[in-house]
């Protein structure tokens, strides 16, 4: 089904993408371990970062914008793709984004933001909205933690995403609920802040499909995952201009790698 396939990538390559899609992947084909294989790669995709340390942005306030890209390893998917299509798929990646927003608050909290607007490219939507709460625990710490490059912080959060596809012969809607906690440890270097950071996400993907070709077919899938998730990156501070790079692991075997441009003051 190729709406299904290219509503997943189209924000980042909407153009080239279409074009790979002359065969349809077929409902009938798409089974719910499909599903299954395909969700952890989502769910791992939209699971919630800023590229951020264990640093908060200020001591009394701060405030961050900017942006985050990247891939996402997608194996299963593009499997899936060539076994309904029989033919060579480039769809080992899946593209992810979003603006990103912070905003720090005294005695470490902090807030943050993931956010795809809603978008609509021909017959195509997506949008994503996450949002999390963090505090750096080494705010707390009178003279110690004020003045020691490690810097260690708790964050939650919470993130819905959707994409959607509709053309005359067939429809899909894809709906992605995460949570997760996360504890981070970076060492704060002034100019650098390498990071790592563990956390436990909760995944949860649902379908509902329609094709209206010689043989009507609807379908509805839900699935649920969770997972462990190792991250490690480094943090580039310019003045007001950051620049990050971050892996992270999940321990369904899929793997992210992104990047991130913003701007402090």
């Amino acid at each position: 089904m190729k709406g299904i396939f290219f509503s997943l990538i189209f924000f980042m390559s909407a153009s080239h993408a279409y074009g790979q899609f002359d065969d349809s992947i077929f409902l009938e084909d798409f089974t719910q371990e499909d599903f299954d294989s395909v969700s952890e790669e989502v769910g791992g995709a939209f699971s919630f970062t800023t590229n951020s340390g264990g640093s908060s942005l200020g001591k009394i306030w701060g405030v961050e914008l900017g942006l985050v890209f990247g891939v996402t390893e997608s194996a299963n998917l593009n499997r899936i793709a060539e076994e309904n299509t029989g033919e060579d798929q480039e769809l080992g990646y899946i593209p992810t984004g979003g603006l990103i927003a912070g905003v720090a608050l005294p005695f470490g909290i902090g807030f943050e933001a993931n956010i795809i607007p809603d978008l609509d490219i021909s017959d195509v939507g997506v949008s994503n909205f996450a949002i999390a709460a963090r505090w750096e625990i080494t705010d707390m710490i009178p003279l110690a933690g004020s003045f020691s490059p490690l810097k260690l912080a708790l964050r939650a959060s919470y993130g819905d995403s959707k994409f959607s596809y509709q053309d005359s012969l067939e429809e899909a809607e894809i709906n992605v609920s995460n949570t997760e906690v996360a504890a981070i440890a970076g060492f704060n270097l002034f100019v650098a802040e390498p990071y790592i950071s563990l956390s436990y996400l909760n995944s949860s993907t649902d379908l509902n499909a329609e094709s209206r070709s010689i043989t009507p077919l609807e379908v509805q899938y839900d699935s649920d995952f969770s997972t462990t998730k190792f991250t490690a990156g480094v943090l580039f501070k310019l003045t007001i201009l950051r620049l990050g790079l971050e892996y992270t692991n999940f321990d369904t075997g899929v793997d992210r790698y992104t990047a991130k441009v913003s701007f402090k003051i």
